[in-house]
């Protein structure tokens, strides 16, 4: 016979299974990142210091875009098996129930790419890639605060840039056109994280 403290263990080991975090992903450096039941501020600023804003993502694809200011006027709260996104002064659209995914912007990205030719050079983050999914549906007022809401109108991880002269890879490795994928938090080609894509002259990205 089981007894009741191996039961207790047992149901609680399921739970943790069933519960899902939702993804951390964007201007991060590693998968895995979970932020804590309660208030946002101090959850996010505990592990992610320079987060400038993020992009909260519902299962229906449904998001918003929230500045660090307002931070500290939501709550992310565990219920069952789902988080959801919580506020009493901000606008309606603030209140995302069942997050899948919130995408980060940081200053200085960590795996940002170069992008560069012979007149123009740019940085590239994973948080731009992320925010180019998105329709922008319009923004969302209350008590003075103004939240603007999207829509995912792109679900592809494959980056298609045209006209690249190479692509180096952080090991040092040149490679002519191949494939970009983004995956998470940084942008991979032949397996390795992409350092910078220098493009044909003319070209303009």
């Amino acid at each position: 016979m089981v007894k009741p403290f191996f039961l207790s263990l047992i149901f609680t080991f399921i739970g943790l299974n069933l519960f899902a975090f939702p993804k951390v992903l964007g201007d991060v450096s590693q998968n895995n990142i979970t932020f804590d039941s309660g208030n946002l501020a101090s959850s996010i600023y505990e592990k992610l210091p320079l987060c400038d804003e993020i992009l909260v993502v519902g299962d229906n694809g449904t998001a918003v875009l929230i500045p660090a200011y307002a931070f500290e006027m939501i709550d992310i709260i565990q219920d069952g098996d789902v988080c959801n996104l919580i506020s009493s002064k901000l606008p309606p659209v603030c209140n995302i129930r069942n997050i899948k995914e919130i995408c980060v912007k940081q200053t200085p990205a960590t795996y940002s790419m170069t992008i560069k030719n012979a007149n123009n050079i740019k940085q590239y983050s994973p948080f731009m890639f992320l925010m180019g999914k998105f329709k922008f549906l319009g923004e969302s007022q209350k008590n003075g605060y103004a939240l603007r809401k999207y829509k995912l109108s792109n679900n592809q991880n494959e980056l298609n840039i045209k006209e690249i002269d190479k692509i180096i890879l952080t090991s040092g490795k040149e490679m002519l056109q191949n494939k970009i994928i983004f995956k998470n938090y940084y942008f991979s080609c032949d397996g390795d994280t992409i350092k910078e894509i220098i493009l044909k002259n003319g070209t303009k990205k």
